[in-house]
């Protein structure tokens, strides 16, 4: 930095580097002839991901290069995919805020069930109609929380895109 910006030592090019949005991923390899644990503890500390001392080697200088390269792919690839899965959540939380509202607005019991047959989510009315509190129902089998109208077969099961889950509800009815 030094010779490339006169009067910018390598360890402020850093700072400043890290202090700016647009440059703040930008892997920083400080390359250094002070020896010694405090310069390598400020250089890490200013924001370099790594600090080579002199003698080092071009090969040893660019795997580590290629390492940081890698890293910083890496971490956009997590960032990426972490935006995706806020982005899901998000989705299932408007999904769950319909459901739910559907829940309590429908003037008939109602219940979901995930695939392996487990109440989530049932409303006030099926609790009423089956005797038990919300509460109760939820987490629990749809045979354990339904009985009585699956033994009468009076509930209508309507799967769209679930063959998985036939052979259980077979066994139910």
């Amino acid at each position: 930095a030094e010779r490339l910006v006169p009067g910018l030592t390598g360890i402020e090019l850093a700072r400043e580097l890290r202090r700016d949005r647009g440059t703040r991923w930008i892997p920083i390899v400080l390359l250094s002839e002070v020896c010694g644990e405090p310069a390598r503890v400020e250089g890490l500390e200013a924001g370099a991901c790594d600090y080579l001392e002199r003698p080092f080697t071009s090969r040893e200088l660019l795997v580590r290069i290629h390492r940081h390269i890698e890293l910083v792919a890496a971490r956009a690839h997590a960032e990426s995919t972490a935006d995706s899965l806020r982005s899901v959540i998000r989705n299932r939380d408007h999904v769950v805020g319909l459901l739910d509202a559907m829940l309590t607005s429908v003037p008939i019991g109602l219940a979901f069930f995930d695939r392996d047959l487990r109440c989530v989510r049932v409303n006030a009315r099926l609790a009423a109609l089956t005797g038990q509190r919300v509460s109760e129902a939820v987490g629990r089998p749809a045979a354990e929380v339904l009985p009585e109208f699956l033994q009468r077969r009076m509930l209508l099961l309507i799967l769209d895109n679930c063959e998985h889950l036939l052979p259980a509800v077979a066994g139910l009815v």
